[in-house]
Parts: C-alpha cells; structure tokens; sequence
C-alpha cells in the first residue's frame, strides 16, 4: 500500500472508494466527531490484506466525496487509539505517523493508514 497525500479540495474530488481506500463522514451524535463503529471492520480488513487508507470527515453522496470536517479531531484521534489499544483489535498497528491529522479550507480529516499485519480480527 503506498501513502498518498491529501491537501486540496481537488484532491477529495479525485477520491473513489476501493479495495485500499474507504472514507467515512464521522461526524458522531453531536456533530463534533466520532469513530464510526463499522470504521473497525474495514480496519480488520486492510490489516488482513495489503493495507489501505482510512479517510474520516468525508462525506460520500453518489460515488463523490464533499469535505465535511471533524470538529473536536483531538478527541476523535485519543479515542481512536484508546480503542486500537484496548480488546477491540488483536493487535494495534497504528503509530502517530500512520494517523495524520489534514486540515483543508478550515476543516480537518483524520487519515488513518493502516498497513498489512497479517491475519488481525476484531
């Protein structure tokens, strides 16, 4: 899985879901940020294939992506973490250089890369 970066709005319009690349809105019950619960599955996934990117703060209507942000984005990465770290995974393979924090026309995403661990489960 190679890294890729996201800087612009026009990077989002290029984006399209794939076997190595999955977005999430993530914007929780308040609207300030939450990790998607279905966000673990595919985490699994691309842990027990070749890897993959986890996008959160987009938006997907119709196979396009809209910036929608991550208001409280701290909270969401502790909270990211605190669950890779508990029994939630077999294995935590992230690191704070696989968890980087974009900021775009005032809005942040969380980009989450997860690379091959090899056989991991929820």
């Amino acid at each position: 899985m190679a890294k890729f970066e996201i800087k612009t709005l026009d990077d989002i319009s290029l984006l399209r879901e794939s076997s190595e690349l999955e977005c999430k809105q993530a914007s929780g019950k308040d609207g300030k940020g939450a990790i998607p619960k279905d966000m673990w599955e595919t985490y699994s996934a691309f842990a027990n294939t070749d890897g993959g990117t986890i996008i959160l703060g987009l938006r997907e209507r119709k196979g396009q992506f809209s910036l929608v942000g991550i208001e409280d984005i701290g909270q969401v990465k502790a909270d990211l973490f605190n669950t890779a770290n508990s029994q939630k995974v077999s294995t935590n393979l992230l690191t704070n250089n696989s968890v980087q924090e974009v900021v775009i026309d005032g809005k942040s995403l969380l980009v989450i890369y997860v690379f091959h661990g090899c056989c991991y489960h929820l």
